[in-house]
């Protein structure tokens, strides 16, 4: 499960896609960086969602499981991942054509273009551990770090092959995670037992970076443009994967179950 600051919600915005809303409750926009990244779009499902600050474990509670679990098993991520990678696929494929003038691998590959992954809840799914633990999807920080270090988490294969076909293009493919520097050697273990390889570099936290992911993530991002790369898609499944900038369009993974600035 992602770190670092976090702030858990009921993702009421997103699960009023599948009924009405939980309660009568006050929403917040989040904040995807202003000025800084204005023109850069995002595609997915929303997360104007009220929050909820914690740094103990937490509980969405027995009404909202309901629906969560409902969601996902009855098609409705599957589907909601498929139109979103449809929609990354088809823009990725615009925006090579307009900024290396081809998608042919070999162009791709000298006009420096990247795409950029999250990796929990984007590329490895934590919603069998989270639907298991006592009560379901509280949030339990020493089963979620032992499900990562022992690779228990499954990979999305909808987003697996949108970063497959991406590298078939010539894209460079950058993964940013919340993840702690600490956990380089398992998460790359975990990678390549799913089928997950040759992506360019793998940027995680330093176990003293306290910054929100927002900022540590778009910074990350700044950095990989400094190289003279130019970043397209960014993929994950929160707003903080895409906030401030320095991306051509975030697209955004759905997820239910918490929210992280």
């Amino acid at each position: 499960m992602k770190r670092s600051r976090k702030v858990i919600i009921i993702s009421f915005a997103s699960i009023a896609l599948i009924s009405q809303p939980l309660v009568s409750q006050a929403v917040v926009t989040v904040d995807p960086g202003n000025k800084i990244s204005a023109g850069k779009t995002i595609i997915g499902s929303g997360q104007n969602l009220p929050t909820l600050n914690s740094s103990e474990p937490w509980n969405i509670g027995s009404e909202a499981k309901d629906q969560v679990m409902a969601y996902y098993s009855n098609g409705s991520v599957a589907s909601d991942r498929k139109d979103l990678v449809n929609s990354a696929t088809s823009w990725t494929r615009m925006w090579l054509k307009e900024t290396c003038g081809s998608v042919k691998p070999v162009v791709v590959r000298n006009c420096k273009a990247a795409a950029v992954f999250d990796i929990d809840d984007t590329l490895f799914s934590s919603y069998n551990v989270a639907s298991t633990n006592t009560p379901a999807f509280s949030y339990n920080p020493e089963r979620s770090e032992i499900a990562e270090s022992t690779c228990q988490l499954p990979p999305i294969k909808a987003t697996r092959k949108l970063l497959k076909n991406f590298q078939s293009w010539g894209l460079d493919i950058f993964l940013i995670t919340g993840r702690s520097e600490s956990e380089r050697s398992t998460t790359i273990d975990c990678l390549n037992s799913a089928g997950i390889s040759g992506w360019r570099n793998l940027v995680m936290r330093e176990p003293e970076d306290k910054r929100l992911a927002s900022v540590y993530k778009a910074i990350a991002r700044k950095a990989i443009e400094n190289t003279g790369t130019k970043i397209g898609p960014s993929i994950g499944d929160q707003v903080s994967d895409m906030s401030y900038g320095h991306l051509g369009r975030g697209f955004l993974m759905p997820n239910l179950t918490y929210f992280i600035p």
